[in-house]
């Protein structure tokens, strides 16, 4: 019984360590704003408990139409594998969760695995 307490113990420590990594990389991707409208702002929307991540692109375009749209999406599925769901901007998201000392191997995307 210790030893699958132990087990738990270290998949949620796994767990925790990869959220608090996407976290702190999406979050670097709301500071600063958009150089062409002072209107659009990036914003993070976190759900730990479903290990659902997203920044979000909300405000005034040029021309005054309103914006709601997803900025990138990030999700930890059951097996532990950071799974990038969307990625609408010119950030390398996969590249920065690396350097942040996640496996390149515990992360992919779905242009992998619905069209290869």
């Amino acid at each position: 019984m210790a030893t699958l307490e132990k087990e738990k113990k270290g998949v949620k420590s796994k767990l925790e360590a990869k959220q608090k990594t996407i976290k702190e990389v999406l979050t670097s991707y709301t500071k600063g704003g958009y150089g062409n409208t002072k209107d659009l702002k990036n914003v993070a929307v976190f759900d730990d408990e479903r290990s659902r991540y997203l920044v979000m692109v909300q405000g005034l375009d040029k021309e005054g139409q309103r914006i709601n749209d997803i900025f990138c999406h990030v999700e930890i599925l059951t097996d532990g594998i950071i799974l990038i769901m969307e990625n609408n901007s010119d950030e390398e998201i996969t590249e920065d969760l690396v350097k942040k000392g996640i496996k390149r191997e515990e992360i992919t995307n779905t242009n992998l695995l619905f069209y290869s």
